[in-house]
């Protein structure tokens, strides 16, 4: 099921972009924990358009635990 929402959101430049951070960033979490994730996935984003540090944002204060 992951694989066709993946799909989907491709034509969505923006939602392809969350859902591979929020992918990304529950790794992250399962690694280092949740503070440490969310200091270097921002940190990822620090030279980037403000769009993209606003989808990145929203990745780190939206993530549900699993």
């Amino acid at each position: 099921m992951e694989q066709h929402a993946g799909r989907e959101d491709v034509a969505d430049t923006e939602a392809a972009l969350q859902a591979a951070l929020t992918q990304y960033y529950g790794a992250l979490i399962d690694q280092v924990g949740h503070i440490a994730a969310a200091s270097t996935l921002m940190s990822l984003f620090a030279l980037t358009d403000e769009k993209d540090k606003a989808t990145a944002a929203r990745t780190v204060l939206t993530h549900r635990a699993r």
